[in-house]
């Protein structure tokens, strides 16, 4: 690109795909839960990975450092990009199920629960009562 004028609009593109990406797969998993009823019990799954999201995103990069930077395992430099997307798929289920055991247990993640009690200072394990009292 000899064009400052190209290099421009393709360094724009290029610093908002990620964004635009994750916009549409987020907008499409949406659509599909609001319009296909017979995909929300599938689509479910991924409810257990947001209610422990900080515990998960924490996992994830400590596995992904672990696993592909040079004080670990340094896997990126030897592996194809259909290997690393294995790899980061197969951390992906293992936070499915792990977010899905926790929670069979626990009424919140491990660092979610940290969090609750540096924010308030304790945590409230009982389910809110509705205050809101309809009409007979």
């Amino acid at each position: 690109f000899e064009n400052t004028l190209w290099m421009n609009i393709a360094s724009a593109l290029e610093q908002n795909g990620g964004l635009t990406g994750s916009m549409f797969y987020m907008s499409t998993l949406a659509m599909l839960f609001l319009h296909v009823p017979q995909l929300r019990g599938a689509l479910m799954v991924f409810t257990k990975v947001g209610r422990m999201s900080l515990t998960c995103y924490l996992l994830h990069s400590i596995i992904g450092t672990m696993l592909f930077l040079k004080y670990g395992a340094g896997l990126a430099d030897h592996l194809q990009p259909a290997g690393t997307f294995m790899i980061g798929l197969g951390v992906y289920v293992f936070l499915l199920l792990f977010s899905t055991l926790w929670l069979k247990r626990f009424k919140y993640g491990p660092m979610e629960f940290i969090w609750r009690q540096l924010t308030y200072g304790k945590v409230d394990d009982q389910p809110k009562t509705n205050t809101f009292h309809a009409a007979k």
